[in-house]
């Protein structure tokens, strides 16, 4: 099988990211979770409107510095499951590695069902716990090494969870992709493109 490094990683995400964007210029972008504004770079060109919504007050504030001269850019201080947008406000929304810090999956993607346009997309990356043990045994390691464990991968759920959250919303799957697992990293990462329908 083969392996992907971080950068081939990155790439084959951009990628599939803008295979869903329209030829045309779209009307309004949501990012879910834009940490420090990677997906907002590569889609401020691509619609009128794009928002980059994180609870985190360090990543917004970044955010309007480093695109504090595109007016088509705006920012929100927000959570990915409680974003205040009107319903049916977007015609793309993405949550690219968001999704395994937050424990609301499911009010998440009933937002994002809610606050996208019928016929938008929906796009998630992220990972999913490749075995159940992984989880118990970086816990362990980290005591053992008397390593602070990182909050942000208590909410990584397994493949079969991610399925029933997924199969329980109301979009269409357009496509969905699994990489190939690599040990460095904790989690096997998953791309899946969803339509509101």
């Amino acid at each position: 099988m083969e392996k992907f490094s971080r950068e081939k990683r990155d790439n084959f995400f951009d990628g599939f990211i803008l295979k869903y964007v329209s030829k045309d210029k779209l009307s309004k972008i949501c990012d879910l979770a834009c940490g420090y504004g990677g997906d907002l770079e590569l889609l401020k060109r691509s619609a009128d409107e794009i928002w980059g919504l994180d609870i985190s007050h360090d990543a917004i504030g970044l955010c309007r510095e480093k695109f504090s001269n595109d007016e088509n850019v705006k920012l929100k201080i927000a959570s990915a499951a409680h974003t205040g947008f009107d319903s049916d406000y977007f015609d793309f929304v993405i949550i690219r590695l968001g999704l395994h810090h937050i424990d609301e999956k499911k009010k998440v993607m009933e937002e994002a069902f809610r606050i996208t346009k019928h016929g938008g997309k929906f796009i998630v990356i992220d990972k999913f716990r490749h075995n159940v043990l992984e989880p118990h045994v970086k816990s362990f390691l980290r005591k053992l090494l008397r390593k602070r464990t990182e909050t942000s991968q208590m909410s990584l759920i397994s493949k079969k969870e991610y399925g029933k959250i997924f199969s329980a919303s109301k979009f269409r799957v357009l496509e969905k992709k699994i990489l190939p697992y690599d040990r460095k990293n904790v989690g096997q990462f998953f791309v899946v493109a969803f339509e509101k329908i």
